[in-house]
C-alpha cells in the first residue's frame, strides 16, 4: 500500500519531535519535488503570529504554500470547539484541509501538537484520532531521557 503522507507525533513534551520532523522533511525533499507541511493544531503563535515550526519548514525547504494553509486550528480554538461538543466538526475541517493540500502535493508531512497544554492524555488521544482520520501512517516520537527500555516500550 502506497502512502503519500506521514503523521509525526509525540508521547509527551520535549521529545525532539521537531528535530525528527526536520530530518524527515530533509529526507523527503531529497526524493520528492512537491512536499507539503501541515500541522492540524498549533500553539498560539507568539512574536510574529506564526508557528515557528511551520516558518522553519516553509523557509528552509522553500515549500510553496500559503502560511494559512499549513494548519487548521490553534490549540485554544480546538479546545473551544471540542468543549462545545463539536469534536466531529473539528475533525471534519482538519480532514478537508488535509485533503486539499494532498491534491496539490505529492506528499504531506503532518506534525502533531507540542504537548504544551495542561492535559497530555487529551493531546495524545487527539493526535491519535486525527492521524487515524487522515489515514496516515504514524511516526511516534518518545523521549528516553531518564527512562528504562521497559518504560519506553
Amino acid at each position: 500500500m502506497k502512502h503519500n503522507a506521514l503523521y509525526v507525533t509525540a508521547t509527551g513534551p520535549l521529545t525532539g519531535k521537531s528535530a525528527i520532523a526536520l530530518g524527515t522533511m530533509q529526507m523527503l525533499s531529497r526524493h520528492m519535488r512537491n512536499v507539503a507541511f501541515f500541522r492540524p493544531i498549533i500553539n498560539q503563535p507568539q512574536l510574529d503570529d506564526r508557528d515557528p515550526d511551520i516558518n522553519l519548514m516553509l523557509e528552509h525547504f522553500k515549500i510553496d504554500m500559503d502560511y494559512a494553509d499549513t494548519f487548521a486550528y490553534t490549540h485554544a480554538e480546538a479546545r473551544e470547539i471540542i468543549n462545545q461538543g463539536s469534536r466531529n466538526l473539528l475533525l471534519e475541517n482538519i480532514i478537508q484541509k488535509f485533503k486539499k493540500i494532498l491534491l496539490q502535493h505529492d506528499f504531506v508531512l503532518c506534525v502533531g501538537t507540542d504537548f504544551l497544554g495542561k492535559d497530555p492524555v487529551f493531546e495524545f488521544e487527539l493526535n491519535a484520532e486525527i492521524a487515524a482520520n487522515l489515514g496516515c501512517p504514524v511516526m511516534l516520537v518518545t523521549s528516553g531521557d531518564e527512562a528504562g527500555a521497559e518504560d519506553i516500550r
